[in-house]
């Protein structure tokens, strides 16, 4: 997780300090965090809706997890970008 948020943060990814201290701040939160990001590589749009529905019923907090839905959306279509 700390190699993907420091190339986000090399990268210049808006909120990548904030989603990278939140995620050293509760080590859970980051492997919910990674798992949001790495979801978004199987389907973007369920995927934030479902971190909607989520962050609705106060079961994650809202900014980290739009974070982690920006940094996986962004990774996979640099990824494809680069393929």
């Amino acid at each position: 997780m700390s190699g993907l948020l420091a190339a986000l943060r090399l990268a210049g990814l808006p909120g990548a300090a904030l989603l990278q201290g939140a995620a050293e701040a509760d080590p859970s939160l980051a492997i919910v965090l990674a798992a949001i990001a790495a979801a978004t590589l199987v389907s973007e749009d369920l995927t934030c809706v479902a971190v909607g529905v989520l962050a609705a019923s106060g079961q994650v907090a809202l900014v980290p997890a739009t974070l982690a839905c920006v940094a996986g959306i962004w990774a996979g279509d640099m990824l494809l970008f680069l393929a």
